[in-house]
């Protein structure tokens, strides 16, 4: 049956789709005859975004269909129903049509996987419109030559209009090539001199190809707006003096893309330091000049193209650059000026010559161009024109600095007519399913062609996806070809899609309405990753022309801004608990609909530790047992990925996977009888394990690594079993997988006992078992054996971390810092940023910096906001570190201890005091608590010392200060 659950259907409609669709593909849960048994998939995936199917249109975050291939193959067979509760995109059920053929590098990879090739079906489910649009054309079949036709409609009636739009001209001197005498160029001209066609070789003019004209150079600048000096010159034009060419051929032309520039006014603030002829007298600045903050203006007010502006230092794009006005050469950084207004300042033209050969260049734009930019909507078009809430989340990233207060201020003029005109010509397409498919094409250009394609320094532009970033440099692109080549891809994109085996709903996943209990044999799901990407508000720009909008009280996300915004405007709002609560609700209604004994996979990327627990709080709280963790590398990063890898961002480069199981429900006798039977395997297996290295240096002829596969393993512990009495009935090749990987190491296909060297029995390529985090000793271990072949960045051993970390209890994790351990006990270098093994003299120098570092923790536990757990006996050693370095500074040890000369002994003493406000006596040993009183008592004494010092010379300067005439000179 088609698959009609789509965003555009009302909500009857589309619970009856729905039911329908289940009632036909999910298959009754028995318990009674129910066999399924999969041991959790154990391999890391790479896998990377080139496939055309995977192109065919841009989201926020995709996974590629060919990583999530292994798993539903592994975890399904043919005929299963597999669920994505967040499908954005829709890749899963992309990835479950690939199930049918997979692709044959992946069977090679895991050959184990080829007996279960076959049609899985499966439902989407999504709460935004946008993603499911996108996830119901990914995944539905269109006829492509009805939908060719409706493009070539389509081309046919918006054709002139859109090209009129990007119409221009290239000028060329008469001369050389293209002097008028010359037939090729007569041949074109549309106002030749007569005397000058001596060769005249068509029978007829043709319109059509009489199409260049002469004029003099006053025209040409008239046109251009600029002197003809002015234009780049090209290799033809080798030593020509362009101004004393009077004659030029001006040649039809279209508009590549236009280049806007951002526009600043040259005025604005600066600070600057002034001296107040005074000497502080205490702590750390006794004895140095008083000096006062003050602030002074500056600028010429002229205004400053940004594009022309001469960059200091910074980024190719200038956002955030220090840039210099060309006028009065004073140095400014954007954020220190006020934004005018866009412009557009460059035109790339794109030209045939007499020969047809294509040429492109870049030039100033003409005052022609310039009115072609600023042509706007006719005002008969629609075109989506809501007024935003300007404290979304996305728009107080710099989208609302830039005059952005409705969804249609997100394109310059001629963008939005240029769309407007191509929307009312799709409205007119009367076949539902191939109306979808050229909207499909629509979405699939409405961010490359808006203000959010900032232009790159390869000259090529892209919008940054999973933000609404309007760069300062930006590419306006020619719609018309933008949409030419888009068609051109969808049509080969969707040729691919034949079967009708996926379901696209529009629904929180929170309840995951409809579908019912115990109905799903697989669940892949890659859920929101708190604040990571916000969704709704990156998809306005597709839900703005789909006119639907996501109910952002509905989404799973952890905003940033403060409080006071939602009190001031009440606006939706979600902090940590909000998010931990859908997402716990999300696992709930997973657990319910997934048959027992099946499992769900839950890809995952957040760097913040409390995120990642409620992750997996929220799986575990609901029944899941997270059986392993798993990483999946896409290979190409997103824009914050690549930042996070090299420390710029709070994003880890790589996601993680939860295996996911939900246990069987079985009687208690049945229970432990299984566990009688795993217990017997596990024995036997780790007796065959540990003799088989001396077996196989004995008789190598006889016994190999092949002893270690599953199959060979199978018959062992068939003769070893049986002799004993033990019961084989349920021993199979999938429960000896199961049980395998609880309790050893897997390399290929083969077993290994767990800390076993692994290699090839010729002493190469040995291999360390992995170093298992259980405390904070082992965790010290782990990083250690992380860095040892080659230092990493935080970014590389984030993901690595979360997965090592990510099977341990709430109350032992919490206590496990990433950042902390890595300053504690590794040396990050200061050129590339990665961290390392310290040297002897790193590590003395480490030591020295304990001051600092407990300086640092004691403030954040001061603020609360040091995210792990401290005992009364650790903030008694906090107070003595902190006491003796401000002792140290006192006493001018900043010589001999370079360390201390970032340390405050003001702010450490009354760290002192609030710390042991915390400390209760019946917790600590009771020298420590003597210790720690003493120094806490010192250092009350001392700020209070300070104070009624610092009171004291008040006084007496202003005593001073009054006793002084009205005419005394001050100096």
């Amino acid at each position: 049956m088609p698959n009609q659950g789509t965003p555009y259907l009302d909500p009857e409609a589309q619970a009856e789709t729905l039911k329908v669709f289940i009632a036909t593909h999910a298959r009754p849960y028995d318990a009674a005859t129910d066999d399924y048994d999969r041991p959790p998939f154990a391999a890391d995936i790479k896998e990377g975004k080139n496939d055309p199917i995977y192109n065919a249109h841009s989201y926020h975050t995709k996974v590629p269909p060919r990583s999530i291939v292994p798993y539903i193959l592994h975890y399904t067979q043919p005929g299963d129903l597999i669920l994505d509760p967040f499908c954005g995109s829709g890749m899963t059920g992309v990835a479950s049509r690939m199930c049918s053929q997979p692709p044959a590098d992946i069977l090679t990879l895991f050959p184990e996987l080829k007996d279960r090739v076959g049609a899985r079906s499966c439902i989407l489910n999504d709460l935004s419109p946008a993603a499911c649009h996108i996830a119901y054309n990914y995944n539905t079949p269109v006829d492509t030559g009805v939908l060719k036709r409706e493009f070539e409609r389509i081309e046919t009636d918006v054709r002139n209009e859109l090209l009129s739009l990007y119409r221009t001209q290239h000028y060329e001197p008469a001369t050389g090539d293209y002097d008028v005498c010359n037939s090729t160029v007569s041949n074109r001209l549309k106002n030749a001199p007569d005397h000058k066609i001596k060769y005249q070789l068509l029978e007829e003019d043709d319109e059509e190809t009489r199409t260049w004209e002469l004029l003099l150079k006053a025209e040409v600048q008239d046109r251009l707006g600029y002197s003809v000096a002015q234009l780049p010159r090209r290799p033809s034009w080798e030593g020509l003096d362009l101004d004393l060419n009077e004659r030029w051929i001006c040649i039809p032309a279209s508009i590549q893309y236009t280049i806007w520039s951002d526009v600043y006014r040259c005025e604005g603030f600066i600070s600057v330091q002034e001296s107040t002829r005074k000497i502080s007298t205490r702590g750390k600045s006794a004895g140095k000049p008083i000096t006062r903050t003050t602030r002074v203006a500056r600028g010429c007010g002229n205004e400053i193209v940004l594009k022309y502006a001469s960059l200091i230092h910074g980024h190719d794009d200038r956002q955030g650059s220090t840039f210099t006005c060309p006028k009065c050469k004073v140095e400014w950084q954007q954020s220190q000026l006020a934004w005018l207004r866009s412009e557009p300042v460059e035109s790339c033209v794109g030209w045939s010559d007499a020969d047809g050969k294509w040429h492109t260049y870049l030039r100033r734009i003409t005052e022609h161009e310039r009115g072609l930019a600023r042509k706007g909507p006719s005002g008969e078009e629609w075109f989506p024109a809501e007024t935003l809430y300007p404290n979304r989340e996305l728009l107080t990233m710099g989208a609302g600095k830039r005059g952005i207060q409705r969804v249609s201020d997100f394109y310059f003029p001629r963008q939005l007519r240029s769309l407007a005109i191509l929307f009312s010509s799709i409205d007119g397409t009367k076949d539902e399913r191939t109306r979808k498919a050229v909207l499909f094409a629509f979405t699939a250009i409405a961010l490359k062609c808006s203000r959010l394609n900032r232009l790159r320094p390869s000259g090529a532009g892209d919008p940054l996806t999973g933000t609404l970033y309007i760069g300062s440099l930006i590419r306006e692109e020619n719609t018309w070809e933008a949409w030419q080549r888009r068609v051109e891809v969808l049509l080969v994109a969707l040729a691919d899609i034949r079967t009708y085996n996926v379901c696209v709903n529009r629904g929180d996943a929170s309840t995951l309405e409809g579908i019912p209990d115990s109905s799903i044999d697989f669940i892949f799901a890659d859920p929101p990753f708190g604040g990571n990407i916000f969704y709704a508000d990156a998809s306005l720009l597709w839900e703005g022309w789909l006119r639907s909008y996501t109910d952002v009280s509905l989404e799973m996300v952890m905003h940033r801004r403060s409080k006071s915004a939602r009190q001031a405007d009440g606006y939706v709002f979600k902090e940590l608990e909000d998010y931990s609560e859908d997402m716990r609700n999300a696992f709930k209604h997973m657990f319910r609909v997934l048959k027992p004994g099946r499992w769900a996979v839950v890809e995952f990327n957040n760097s913040d530790g409390a995120v990642f627990e409620a992750i997996k709080q929220g799986a575990t709280s609901e029944g899941f047992e997270i059986v392993s963790m798993l990483l999946l590398d896409k290979e190409q990063k997103s824009f914050k990925q690549v930042q996070g890898v090299l420390g710029k961002e709070e994003v880890v480069d790589k996601d993680v996977l939860f295996n996911l199981h939900k246990p069987s429900v079985v009687l208690a006798e049945a229970q432990a009888e299984k566990h009688d039977l795993e217990q017997q395997v596990n024995q036997a297996v780790r007796e065959h394990l540990q003799t088989l290295p001396d077996r196989i240096k004995s008789d190598p002829a006889k016994y190999s690594d092949e002893h270690r596969t599953t199959a060979t393993i199978n018959s062992m512990l068939m003769n070893t079993l049986i002799p004993r009495g033990v019961s084989v009935e349920r021993l199979n090749l999938p429960f000896i997988e199961r049980v395998c990987a609880r309790y050893f190491r897997r390399i290929g296909q083969h077993w290994y006992l767990r800390g076993e060297s692994v290699g090839h029995g010729n002493g190469k390529s040995l291999f360390e078992e992995e170093v298992e985090i259980k405390n904070e000793l082992t965790s010290i271990a782990w990083l250690r054996q992380s860095i040892q072949q080659k230092p990493m960045l935080i970014g590389e051993l984030k993901p690595l971390w979360m997965r090592a970390t990510g099977l341990l209890p709430a109350d032992v994790s919490r206590d496990l810092s990433l950042e902390m351990l890595l300053a504690e006990n590794c040396w990050r270098d200061a050129d590339s940023n990665r961290w390392r093994e310290p040297t002897v003299e790193e590590r003395e120098k480490m030591n020295d910096d304990r001051s600092i570092r407990v300086l640092h923790d004691a403030e954040r536990y001061v603020a609360g906001s040091l995210h792990r757990t401290t005992t009364d006996i650790e903030l008694c050693e906090w107070i003595g570190v902190l006491f003796r370095a401000a002792r140290q500074i006192e006493d001018g040890e900043t010589q001999s201890v370079p360390a201390l000369r970032g340390f405050d002994p003001e702010e450490g003493y009354r760290l002192i005091t609030r710390l042991f406000q915390s400390i209760l006596r019946e917790k600590v040993p009771a020298d420590l608590y003597t210790r720690a009183q003493k120094q806490a008592g010192a250092a009350s004494n001392k700020i209070s010392r300070d104070i009624r010092e610092e009171d004291k010379l008040r006084k007496a300067e202003a005593a001073k200060n009054k006793s002084l005439s009205l005419f005394d000179e001050v100096d």
